[in-house]
């Protein structure tokens, strides 16, 4: 313990500072810690899946550029063999990979903003148009579905809002949980 005395000017009170010897222990720092490192994953993995287009035979070495220059750009060190034979499985997953496929006609808009009829902006992962379609897709990371309930309520907002703006085409919304390679789809 240390304990240091100031002698008071005339007019002043005496001020003692007292400093303990052990750190303060905050009881939920291990809990924020992991969930700022799942939020740093999950914004590395979005920035991954902003720049793939679709699915060709050239993904793998594609794949492993992009890995690495989301590294390079938010400076972290994931490990490239891991995160590109995870986002491969789920890119190939037989119930996500029809939302990845190239297809003429087919124009893809990521981190697409829109607007509500209230002027309240709203950033969308991946939003596909086709001819009579349009697809909303919101990337979900981690491996725990608890705010599920929530994930369905952003997706059905989005949902209103595109069908406000493209009232001829049918609209659907695809909750995609990345780490659990499935897909939660709405109408």
């Amino acid at each position: 313990m240390l304990l240091i005395s100031v002698p008071p000017e005339p007019g002043q009170e005496d001020l003692k500072l007292y400093h303990h010897p052990d750190p303060i222990k905050f009881p939920f720092a291990d809990i924020e810690e992991l969930n700022l490192e799942e939020r740093l994953r999950g914004e590395f993995i979005h920035r991954v899946l902003y720049f793939i287009d679709g699915l060709d035979e050239k993904i793998e070495p594609e794949l492993e550029q992009i890995i690495k220059r989301v590294n390079d750009e938010l400076k972290t060190d994931y490990p490239l063999a891991t995160m590109k034979k995870n986002l491969l499985e789920f890119l190939n997953h037989e119930e996500i990979k029809p939302y990845f496929r190239a297809m003429p006609g087919r124009v893809i808009r990521k981190e697409q903003d829109f607007s509500d009829p209230r002027g309240n902006l709203f950033r969308m992962d991946r939003v596909i148009f086709e001819e009579d379609q349009v697809s909303v897709i919101d990337y979900k990371t981690g491996t725990d579905k608890e705010a599920e309930k929530e994930y369905i309520s952003q997706l059905k907002n989005y949902i209103r809002i595109l069908k406000e703006i493209y009232p001829d085409k049918n609209v659907e919304g695809v909750i995609a949980y990345v780490d659990l390679k499935e897909i939660t789809l709405l109408r």
